[in-house]
């Protein structure tokens, strides 16, 4: 979500918001994205509906940021094989831990074109952006580049077609080849001419 310009009146407090994305969280992991209920979030976090929507103007974006702040980006790493592991490391974890809750957010990311967007602005795009980024100025392409949105996308689709499709928990061991497979193939691509 785009930050809003702060309006008249006092500060907001950036406590409410962690208050209101750790409950949104856990009520996500808990439920479901369908079964999330922004009324519940307001009365468990002690906070006014208002409250909520003057900072997340839907539901949908609402969720994508609870589902961004519990994730750990990785922001701090510039390396692309160790940012795509901490980038995919929280996705393995709510994968382990909560196994049906990612196929429930596909299917109301196909009916809710808001929720798809905003997951794809706050979770996708921030962390493999500079992933991609990274590959491309190792290899010598730009980060559009067909090979290195692949790359990107590879450590992602493990982890989901374990899970998923071979109703098989992510393994530490999984993480560990992804990161070892992106590493040699960008040496290979760094060395083709």
């Amino acid at each position: 979500m785009a930050e809003r310009p702060p309006g008249p009146g006092r500060p907001r407090d950036p406590t409410v918001d962690e208050t209101i994305l750790r409950e949104v969280f856990e009520q996500l992991t808990e439920r479901g994205y369908d079964q999330l209920r922004v009324d519940d979030v307001a009365r468990r976090a002690g906070v006014s509906l208002s409250t909520i929507y003057r900072r997340w103007r839907t539901k949908g974006e609402l969720a994508a940021a609870a589902l961004r702040w519990g994730a750990d980006d990785g922001a701090g790493t510039t390396d692309a094989p160790t940012a795509l592991r901490a980038f995919l490391e929280p996705i393995a974890a709510l994968l382990n831990q909560h196994p049906d809750f990612v196929p429930g957010l596909v299917v109301a990311m196909r009916t809710e074109p808001q929720l798809a967007d905003a997951l794809r602005d706050q979770l996708r795009r921030p962390d493999q952006d500079r992933i991609a980024a990274d590959i491309a100025e190792r290899i010598g392409t730009s980060s559009d580049d067909d090979v290195v949105r692949l790359l990107v996308d590879l450590g992602p689709a493990v982890l989901f077609t374990r899970s998923i499709i071979e109703d098989q928990p992510p393994t530490a061991s999984d993480l560990e080849h992804i990161e070892r497979l992106i590493t040699i193939v960008i040496s290979q691509l760094a060395d083709t001419p």
